[in-house]
């Protein structure tokens, strides 16, 4: 077998998927994950209220299992608050809470 003939072999025949693959997998989930959270910040930037989004988080449990929680305040105003196991899913979830309360797709 040449070196032409397993440059030409699909990727996927090894087991692997390619490089680029790889690449859009982790993007697009990503840009799920994001969402809501580029979405209210989007928002107010685009209302010139560059500061009016913040965060408050906590961390909770033992180190082996943290919990955390962050709470979405809107100009001081909480709008959204929620719990998981990695800090970035709670973000984009009290994110989604407060779209949905204040109505921002």
């Amino acid at each position: 077998m040449g070196l032409s003939s397993l440059w030409l072999r699909e990727p996927r025949s090894f087991g692997f998927p390619d490089q680029m693959q790889m690449i859009s997998i982790v993007v697009c989930r990503l840009h799920i994950m994001l969402r809501y959270t580029i979405a209210l910040n989007n928002y107010y930037q685009s209302r010139r209220k560059l500061h009016a989004v913040t965060w408050a988080e906590v961390q909770s449990g033992p180190p082996h299992a943290l919990s955390w929680t962050l709470t979405c305040k809107v100009e001081g105003e909480v709008v959204g608050t929620a719990t998981a196991n990695q800090k970035n899913v709670a973000k984009e979830e009290a994110a989604r809470i407060a779209c949905e309360r204040l109505g921002i797709n």
